[in-house]
């Protein structure tokens, strides 16, 4: 029978590979998800919804050491905010998600990807008490390494590594900004930078039909 189907019609052949029930799992009720279909939630949840936030330069939480983020801390990585802005201007920084995008899984260490894109903007304090965008930059197609729980019809991610392939200058006050190198410290500092990027990212959900 089903090969009469699968002859006839395209999508018997995908619901003929469709997972039952994993009879080594304890859970009573399990989902079927398809890569596609956690693509188009994501997609979804984007436009309607929104992954954002703003770390302000002098009220950063406590797990970050209580540093403040001034225009001198981030001259290594960006050569030119300290001369332009002094190296004691505190620096807001807001970041977006503006994509997120071919999702995959791995049965065989239980490992999910997914690709994603941020946009960064910097914004010194000025003298008279105003803030100007110094830096945007878009960081695209992060690589996102990690695993996704489902509790109560809700989706969060637990991220474990990520990578990042290329960055692209919008704009900039500081002078030219090498994009290449710039990947190299995002990079660099990723490993430190999970626990906060999971604090962060757990707060939002993706509700599963």
């Amino acid at each position: 029978m089903w090969d009469d189907i699968k002859g006839e019609s395209e999508w018997a052949t995908d619901f003929a590979d469709m997972a039952y029930k994993n009879t080594t799992e304890s859970a009573a009720f399990q989902v079927y998800l398809s890569d596609v279909s956690i693509d188009s939630l994501m997609g979804s949840y984007l436009e309607v919804g929104s992954i954002a936030g703003t770390l302000e330069g002098d009220n950063l939480p406590a797990a970050a050491g209580n540093r403040t983020i001034t225009a001198g801390l981030l001259d290594n990585a960006l050569p030119g905010f300290a001369a332009k802005y002094g190296a004691d201007a505190i620096v807001d920084i807001t970041g977006a998600c503006t994509d997120l995008h071919s999702f995959s899984s791995s049965e065989a260490d239980q490992q999910v990807t997914v690709l994603g894109t941020a946009n960064l903007k910097f914004f010194p304090h000025l003298a008279d008490g105003t803030t100007e965008l110094a830096l945007e930059m878009n960081v695209v197609d992060i690589k996102f390494t990690g695993g996704i729980a489902i509790a109560n019809f809700n989706a969060t991610a637990d991220i474990e590594t990520f990578h990042v392939d290329k960055i692209n200058i919008v704009s900039s006050t500081i002078g030219d900004i090498s994009a290449a190198k710039l990947k190299i410290e995002f990079n660099t500092v990723s490993r430190l930078a999970v626990p906060e990027l999971n604090k962060f990212v757990q707060k939002y959900n993706v509700p599963v039909p």
